[in-house]
């Protein structure tokens, strides 16, 4: 057998060896697709939110600002918002741009110890966390930024393409009470202990705080 023969014998065995592209599935490819595109939105609508959240944190924020902001980021953002504010000092509301400093401080602007956890009402014997509301320059603000949170969607931010958002809205400090923290349950034994503690001082009416002094 010549060279050229065995040579063209050997090639057309390594042809049939060879086993041959299978056909492109459509529907799969069409589901690769799919994917990575669902992939490239979360990861964009992730990014926005975080440059929003980085925009919040800077004074001053305008109302058109904020309002705008609610399309892009949801309630744990603006959590990351008012704790990061805090520790810059800043009044946890976006639009506030009041500093807080604790009470060891001369420049005091809210009136709640940074070392505080709980704040007790004599005249309702009711105690609340202060925990957030150490955030806040003003248990106004506080309020103001309760107000604007809970309208905050919960749909996580790369799901909301073609998604009706309502446009939330800005409550005035000047319409809103202070919010002087979150309830204790009057079940919990902290609150009893606290109270007991707060009877058994026996204070005066000079040195008991008021909810409605929280301005």
């Amino acid at each position: 057998m010549s060279e050229n023969g065995s040579a063209q014998e050997k090639s057309q065995k390594s042809a049939k060896s060879t086993p041959k592209p299978k056909p492109k599935d459509p529907l799969l490819e069409k589901r690769k697709q799919e994917l990575k595109q669902c992939a490239d939105e979360r990861v964009a609508a992730e990014k926005r939110a975080y440059q929003t959240v980085l925009a919040l944190i800077e004074n001053p924020v305008s109302e058109d600002a904020l309002q705008q902001a609610a399309k892009y980021i949801d309630p744990g953002h603006y959590n990351d918002v008012t704790e990061e504010r805090a520790l810059e000092k800043l009044c946890g509301y976006p639009l506030c741009s009041n500093s807080i400093v604790g009470s060891n401080s001369k420049k005091v602007t809210s009136p709640v110890s940074r070392n505080a956890h709980f704040r007790i009402d004599c005249f309702s014997n009711k105690v609340y966390d202060v925990t957030e509301r150490k955030k806040y320059c003003s248990g106004k603000c506080y309020g103001a930024s309760i107000f604007y949170q809970k309208q905050l969607s919960t749909t996580p931010v790369w799901l909301r393409k073609g998604e009706k958002l309502d446009e939330v809205e800005l409550i005035p400090l000047d319409k809103i009470r202070g919010v002087p923290g979150l309830p204790v349950s009057i079940d919990d034994p902290v609150q009893t202990a606290l109270l007991d503690e707060v009877k058994a001082m026996k204070l005066g009416e000079s040195e008991r705080e008021t909810i409605h002094s929280d301005k």
